[in-house]
């Protein structure tokens, strides 16, 4: 498991439902991962449009590479899980990509 921190601006309630869901969503791809930093928050907007919450997640790869992904949303879970799963897609058309690299394809 990578070194996972987690900032949570929002309820304390969210800090389970971010950890368990990054383990759910991520776990086939958390060994080539060596950091995974979580922000969390909610926040009013100013349009008039209610309340929203934001996701980001930097993953750091072993390599060192690093990737930023973020997601607003209404509804905090839906940001959450809509955030891992670019993460989840991304790392995944990473790996395949290298092995077809690798292989010399």
């Amino acid at each position: 498991m990578p070194k996972l921190t987690i900032l949570n601006r929002a309820q304390p309630e969210w800090d389970v439902i971010i950890e368990t869901n990054l383990r759910v969503m991520l776990g086939s791809i958390l060994a080539g991962l060596g950091r995974i930093d979580v922000e969390f928050d909610a926040y009013s907007d100013d349009r008039g449009h209610g309340a929203a919450y934001r996701c980001q997640v930097v993953m750091t790869e072993l390599s060192g590479a690093k990737h930023l992904l973020e997601n607003i949303q209404p509804d905090g879970k839906r940001a959450i899980e809509g955030v891992l799963s670019r993460g989840r897609r991304l790392m995944s058309r990473r790996k395949y990509f290298v092995r077809k690299v690798a292989a010399g394809d």
